[in-house]
């Protein structure tokens, strides 16, 4: 990020966000099993929820991707965006389902609605 910063000349907030946590996840789901009218989907999420109860930490990977728009991998952060500061470049190093920038855009966007997103993309090796 201090490289990337650097070279396009962006000043870089951080602690915007952190992850969910596992409770704040698992709730997420069993909301979604309460209105699920397939058997599959339930079946499915529990196994999930179950899945996610044994982790001391909330792992993205265990959510199965059709099912990660359910929740909210993310939440706010202590960090804050500088006074003025309304462009907001979101940056993940692996790009799988998007879920990660997307859950990142939504929970920024509620706490700054008038700031405008871009997302920019590090390859690593997988």
């Amino acid at each position: 990020t201090r490289i990337l910063s650097a070279q396009l000349n962006l000043q870089v907030a951080e602690s915007l966000l952190c992850k969910s946590s596992v409770q704040s996840v698992v709730a997420d789901l069993n909301a979604a099993i309460e209105v699920s009218t397939s058997y599959q989907v339930r079946k499915d999420l529990r196994n999930t929820v179950h899945k996610l109860q044994r982790q001391e930490v909330f792992a993205l990977k265990e959510v199965p991707t059709t099912y990660r728009e359910l929740i909210r991998p993310f939440e706010v952060g202590v960090g804050k965006l500088p006074d003025g500061q309304r462009r907001v470049v979101l940056v993940d190093d692996l790009v799988a389902s998007g879920t990660s920038l997307i859950g990142g855009m939504r929970v920024l966007k509620d706490r700054y609605p008038e700031a405008e997103f871009r997302a920019i993309t590090l390859f690593s090796n997988v």
